[in-house]
This record gives structure tokens, C-alpha cells and sequence, in this order.
């Protein structure tokens, strides 16, 4: 059984949390109602996540999700750490209901899921760049000025997307056939026979297109092109007031009743209830 670190308790109501410390108090095995980011700025410790235990360095940084119960054991007495912690809607209030960091990959910044590990997403920061940020975040967060928030929101944005061009997930993407047919989603997620002209355009069958992408991230492209869908006209629910119908048409269905089930099956919530959902205070 592990503690659970709450919103309320930790974050102050706030949803984004910075600190740095020695990490030499003992933390016992715990979960939270947030996105953590680790960084080790010195020395090294164990980070025990879903059974697998890792060595940390300097240099470091990893993203534990909601509800996951972890804990850092033998620390050096050099240990120390940077901590962010956060909720997916302080980058996007349309990322309220997502809880892990492939979520926000995969549904805000790129669109594209890395590949799961189990032992969490770790990272090595290998120019010092991502401490450079979090050092500034640091700065932001303890004096508060205006525009702090914005500051900080662009700097943690500029974390995950660094976080991600080390990811095999991308690595894979730069194949100019994956490539192109991500830029198409992106843009044509509304349009009927995408893979079809797709097809048409790179010279490739359908069938050996969709075998390139399933093979590449695990999903088929019109599965892909389908979450596209609904994660775009997430972000219309959260920060337009169009008619759910209208939305549902400028995201290429043309029956309101096939959109609201798609995206009941996606979301696990209606439409309209994740409208309501991401506007409430």
C-alpha cells in the first residue's frame, strides 16, 4: 500500500508545483494526482517504478504518471533534484482528463505515442539544456511576476518536446513516407480517402502504407487519422463555444451521432459532458 500525494496537498491548488532539494529525507512509496518530472542535477539514486528498478545520474530526468506508485531509494549524499510537478491542463485545459505523459505526447504536442516503458520515460540531458530551463522555470515560479505561468508553461512545453526527439518514436517518424503521412493528418484529418491519395501521391499501395505505419507506432493509419479527429475537436470543445455539431462536421463526420460515439469510445465521456468537464473551476 502506498501513500497517495493529492492536488490539495502538494500543489496548494496551484497546478504546477517547482522545488529544488538534497532529496536526503526519506520518501516512502507513493502515487499522485499529477504528472511528476524528476531531474538530477548531482550524485545518483534508485527510482523503483511498475516493479523495475533503475539507476539515476546526473543528467537524468524521468516522468512518472498519475497513480503510479514509485520512490527513490539509495541516494548518494551528493543527490540532488529538481522537481516539477504538474497537471496535463496547465499546458492545454483540453488535456484535463489525460493523467500520463504519453497522453500529452500523444494528444497535444505531436500526436504520435513513444514507445512505453515500463520502467517510465527517462531521459539523459546531454547538453544541459533541460536544466538550464527548469533552473529559469525555478526562478519564474518563486518570484511570481507577471506572466510567470506563461513563462513557465513555454518552458516546460520546450522540455517535453526535447523529451520527445530522443524517443525511437521519432526516430521512426523520419521515414518521409511516416513523415508525410503524419503531416496529412495533421492537416486533412477531415477529408474522405486520405490514404488513398496518399497512396496515389508517394507511389505506395494502401496496404503497404498502413503495414509502415502499424508496424512504426502499433496502431493502423485510419485509427491514427480517427484519434486525430477526436483530439482536435477536443480542443474546439475546450476553447470554442461551436455547436457540437458543427464541430463534429469540421472534423470530417458527417453524422453527429457516429462523431459522439468515436468520441465516447476515445474520451470515455460524451462531448458535451468533456465540454462541461474542462470549463469547470
Amino acid at each position: 500500500m502506498s501513500d497517495l500525494y493529492t492536488i490539495k496537498d502538494f500543489l496548494n491548488n496551484e497546478i504546477i508545483l517547482l522545488k529544488k532539494s538534497s532529496g536526503a529525507s526519506h520518501v516512502p512509496v507513493h502515487s499522485h494526482e499529477f504528472i511528476e518530472m524528476l531531474y538530477v542535477c548531482g550524485g545518483e539514486a534508485v527510482h523503483s517504478y511498475k516493479g523495475k528498478s533503475i539507476k539515476l545520474q546526473k543528467n537524468n530526468y524521468v516522468f512518472i504518471d498519475y497513480n503510479v506508485p514509485h520512490c527513490l531509494s539509495k541516494k548518494s549524499d551528493d543527490f540532488i533534484i529538481i522537481n516539477c510537478l504538474f497537471v496535463p491542463e496547465f499546458i492545454d485545459n483540453s488535456l484535463k482528463r489525460y493523467h500520463t505523459f504519453s497522453d500529452v505526447l500523444r494528444n497535444y504536442l505531436i500526436g504520435i505515442l513513444p514507445e512505453a516503458e515500463d520502467s517510465g520515460h527517462i531521459f539523459y540531458d546531454e547538453s544541459g539544456t533541460i536544466e538550464k530551463e527548469l533552473t529559469l522555470m525555478l526562478d519564474e515560479f518563486k518570484d511570481k511576476n507577471p506572466g510567470y505561468a506563461q513563462i513557465i508553461r513555454s518552458g516546460l512545453i520546450r522540455i517535453i518536446v526535447t523529451a520527445m526527439r530522443s524517443t525511437d518514436a521519432l526516430k521512426r517518424q523520419k521515414d518521409f513516407r511516416i513523415q508525410k503521412m503524419i503531416e496529412r493528418a495533421e492537416t486533412d484529418f477531415a477529408k474522405k480517402g486520405l490514404l488513398k491519395e496518399l497512396s496515389s501521391e508517394l507511389g505506395y499501395s494502401q496496404s503497404a502504407l498502413s503495414l509502415l505505419f502499424k508496424n512504426a507506432f502499433g496502431i493502423t493509419y485510419t485509427k491514427y487519422i480517427q484519434e486525430t479527429r477526436i483530439r482536435i475537436s477536443s480542443r474546439m470543445l475546450a476553447q470554442t463555444d461551436l455547436p457540437v455539431d458543427e464541430i463534429a462536421d469540421a472534423s470530417g463526420y458527417t453524422d453527429v451521432r457516429s462523431y459522439r460515439k468515436h468520441f465516447k469510445r476515445i474520451m470515455g465521456i460524451t462531448p458535451l459532458k468533456y465540454r462541461i468537464s474542462v470549463r469547470e473551476h
